[in-house]
């Protein structure tokens, strides 16, 4: 098959990472299907499969309907979808016991929301509130933890599947921008002067940290944000995404909720710090 857009941006992503990474599209593993790519790396194989999501239901439904209904199953069935696709593929290469992980990517920018909350809710069920009841009824109920409903792709189905990623394709100049218009909310008013001064300020730290440290912050960047199945009978080692860009998703067991990982040593985070650090100075 032609590869689509989604899997030639996999491809720059691994491509950008090529000391880390090589790759076969297609790769024949004496299954029925071929799986999209066998990515390689010193921390072992790994098999993936590529998707992009396409236009919603809902947005269909527009299309011939004055009024449309968006509910959650709406926001999270592109994700559900995707993983369920994956699974598909997947399926037949359980024996090799090798981990498989389903890639999302958005390169239309369809308006389907694909933050961390709504990945996990898709992955494990509805995200449902825990509360402690006092049986005497004399206390009020105690809210305890959030916890998932059993709703999700891979609560009671596809343990094969290792772990789901959503791969990202940004500017860190828009991220950093972000960051700039929302610290100078909380002090310049009106709005438009607040973004105005937010592309002023920008500007001039693009200069600093080209001329310091010699990054260029207009350079298109990838990330992977990868979220590990907690449910899985083929763990993924979390080493083997974990580019400096990358996101390593994976549940704490005290807590029974999802964390970064890699938060500390992740490129992303240590840019959000230092421009915080940069306007602290100003």
């Amino acid at each position: 098959m032609s590869k689509t857009e989604s899997d030639r941006l996999f491809e720059e992503y691994l491509d950008q990472n090529d000391a880390i990474f090589g790759y076969e599209y297609e790769p024949n593993l004496e299954g029925r299907r071929e799986p999209d790519y066998l990515v390689k790396s010193k921390y072992g194989e790994v098999i993936c499969e590529v998707k992009g999501i396409g236009e919603t239901e809902f947005a269909k439904t527009l299309k011939t309907h004055r009024i449309a209904f968006f509910d959650e199953k709406s926001e999270l069935n592109p994700i559900r979808n995707k993983i369920h696709d994956s699974a598909d593929q997947f399926r037949e290469y359980q024996e090799l016991q090798l981990p498989c992980v389903a890639i999302i990517s958005n390169p239309k920018k369809i308006s389907v929301e694909l933050e961390s909350e709504e990945v996990l809710q898709s992955m494990f069920g509805n995200k449902e509130s825990i509360f402690k009841i006092d049986k005497s009824g004399n206390e009020p109920p105690q809210f305890k933890y959030y916890s998932y409903g059993r709703d999700g792709k891979l609560t009671n189905h596809h343990r094969y599947i290792s772990a789901v990623a959503i791969l990202d394709v940004y500017m860190m100049a828009n991220e950093i921008w972000q960051i700039i218009f929302d610290e100078e909310k909380k002090k310049t008013e009106p709005l438009k002067d607040a973004w105005e001064k937010a592309i002023e300020l920008l500007n001039r730290y693009t200069q600093e940290i080209r001329q310091n440290k010699g990054i260029d912050v207009n350079k298109k960047e990838f990330r992977l944000r990868v979220y590990h199945n907690y449910l899985t009978t083929i763990p993924l080692t979390p080493n083997i995404f974990s580019c400096q860009n990358d996101e390593c998703w994976i549940i704490d067991k005290e807590t029974t909720s999802f964390v970064e990982s890699n938060k500390d040593t992740n490129i992303n985070n240590n840019v959000r710090k230092e421009v915080k650090t940069w306007l602290e100075g100003l």
